[in-house]
């Protein structure tokens, strides 16, 4: 069990600065969106516009699905570099 908790206290800083990058990532390009736009968009949400929510919630899902994508295989690949660094060098047998 001490092995577990070791476990995730270690990732636990990593998993925190990949999950704050990707929000940034993801207010910034929000933000940006709203200002290119013609129109005040949380201004025409609260005016009750529905079509004007739909697309922003469908920007903010374009937006966020291609983050987590990129968050997912930077995991795999800090997995994959950590596993062959344990393993050592390929070359190390040859000699």
């Amino acid at each position: 069990m001490d092995a577990v908790f070791q476990s995730i206290l270690s990732g636990a800083p990593f998993l925190l600065l990949h999950a704050g990058v990707t929000i940034a990532m993801l207010v910034v390009g929000v933000t940006l969106y709203m200002w290119m736009t013609p129109y005040e968009d949380i201004g025409q949400i609260r005016a009750g516009n529905s079509a004007a929510g739909i697309a922003l919630g469908g920007a903010i899902l374009g937006m966020a699905v291609p983050l987590s994508c990129a968050k997912i295989s930077v995991g795999a690949i800090n997995a994959a570099a950590g596993s062959r660094r344990t393993s050592g060098s390929p070359r190390s047998s040859i000699t």
